[in-house]
């Protein structure tokens, strides 16, 4: 699949619309297939150079792997200029700490 989407100029689009189908597939959120999103995101990213592909692979690595992936991918992804200021990065980075922060267990708490 992977030399077939490199070759194929319209295979950007294809991803795009297979992920999409992912996501209107599921009847509801939980179902939502994420590791086969992820999948998809890992071919799309190194061939589009699209911010927002990366973003919402750094999303999905979340979403199957945890907070922690997640957030260490929009780590590297505040340097590039094009998504540095973006609102949408600083949306996900609070909604993985969010993630992130109810995934612990609370901590005991001392009077």
């Amino acid at each position: 699949m992977r030399r077939r989407c490199r070759k194929a100029p319209s295979a950007s689009y294809q991803l795009q619309a297979a992920i999409a189908a992912l996501h209107a597939e599921a009847p509801r959120a939980a179902a939502t297939d994420w590791s086969q999103i992820l999948a998809l995101y890992e071919l799309l990213v190194p061939m589009a150079d699209n911010p927002m592909a990366a973003l919402s692979r750094a999303v999905a690595a979340a979403m199957v792997h945890g907070p922690a992936r997640g957030l260490a991918l929009l780590a590297s992804l505040a340097a590039d200029p094009r998504l540095a200021q973006h609102h949408r990065l600083a949306a996900v980075r609070a909604h993985l700490l969010e993630m992130a922060a109810t995934a612990k267990p609370p901590s005991p708490t001392t009077a």
